[in-house]
């Protein structure tokens, strides 16, 4: 477009410019101690890179972020570039700028080494980035498991007295459910903070065919112990014998009175159905909490088996785009991809 520029600078030193540009076009306003602690909070293999979008006058009318977060692809290490803050001018949006901004974005990218760049992006800039080289690998699915569906009910029943009886039957088949699910080996225990088990844990995890972020306990602490927004992180842990087996991270909505779960992963797949039944059990007991919420990729290697213990899957609006620049080295076809809601460090 006539007269508009496109630039790269680093974070530092253009904060407050990040900050002003991302809160003008976000409904949720962010601090800088927020934008310090998602660039500068984890320790990269390249600093973070911002783009910028020039008016003829020269103000910044338009500004994306480029942050490399350390992911595994086929049990190698490798950083990934997250695309992130995506921002533009309401005045701007729909003259076609935003079509020149990411295709100028794309090239920059293409010039790295690196095996894709990835973003989880709002339906306005997913359709621009599908045409400026951007494809749409899955959609992220919400896996629901209702504890005490009434509420759901109600809204749907009346009277009251029928509601109350659909819950209370759908309560004894979820029970006879979880009571098919081994899993008496296994214990639960929920901690406070990361320690070196977490460690041990990663090192042993295994990470051939799979593409994930690093989950190593420099990692889980900055994502969710030095997080810091308003919104508590709790810690849920699954040991066979003494050995860690698994683990969860979660938060509780308390308006919906619902859990959603950030992180969940196991040694082994085999470990899954009794840590979730064992979960499910701790919450019943120690809470009034109407639905479990997990947000995954779409074949994430847990879908089926979240759905057999009685998950419902609900393909939401977002979806997973890349861009794979030409490295025909890396194995990036042949992996499957184990994303969640923290991939989404927003």
């Amino acid at each position: 477009m006539k007269g508009f520029s496109f630039s790269t600078t680093p974070y530092i030193g253009f904060e407050e410019e990040v900050l002003r540009l991302r809160n003008r076009n976000r409904p949720d306003s962010q601090s800088r101690t927020y934008l310090d602690w998602r660039y500068l909070g984890q320790e990269m293999s390249a600093p973070p890179e911002i783009f910028w979008a020039r008016a003829p006058s020269g103000d910044y009318v338009g500004m994306t972020s480029l942050i490399y977060r350390p992911y595994w692809l086929d049990n190698t290490p490798f950083a990934f570039p997250v695309l992130g803050d995506i921002s533009l001018n309401e005045e701007y949006r729909g003259t076609g700028l935003a079509d020149h901004f990411f295709s100028y974005i794309s090239k920059q990218i293409k010039s790295k080494k690196c095996p894709c760049a990835l973003v989880i992006p709002n339906e306005a800039a997913r359709k621009v980035l599908g045409r400026c080289g951007w494809n749409e690998r899955e959609k992220l699915v919400h896996h629901v498991l209702l504890l005490n569906p009434e509420k759901k009910f109600l809204a749907l029943v009346k009277p009251k007295l029928f509601s109350q009886i659909l819950s209370s039957f759908y309560r004894i088949f979820l029970a006879a459910r979880l009571k098919t699910i081994p899993g008496s080996e296994l214990s639960l225990n929920i901690i406070e903070h990361f320690d070196e088990e977490f460690n041990v844990f990663w090192k042993a995890l295994e990470k051939q065919d799979f593409c994930l972020r690093d989950r190593s306990k420099k990692s889980l602490n900055w994502r969710y112990g030095e997080y810091p927004a308003d919104k508590t992180f709790f810690i849920a842990t699954c040991h066979v014998r003494e050995t860690l087996c698994g683990y969860l991270v979660y938060v509780i909505n308390d308006e919906s009175s619902t859990i959603i779960i950030y992180e969940v992963i196991t040694l082994q797949e085999k470990y899954l159905p009794g840590f979730i039944k064992r979960f499910i059990n701790y919450l019943q007991k120690n809470g009034k909490f109407t639905s479990i919420r997990i947000v995954t990729n779409e074949y994430h290697p847990y879908a089926k088996k979240l759905k057999r213990i009685g998950f419902a899957p609900r393909k939401g609006e977002q979806s997973i785009q890349v861009f794979i620049p030409d490295h025909p080295e890396v194995p990036l076809n042949k992996c499957r991809w184990f994303l969640t809601a923290g991939d989404k460090d927003v």
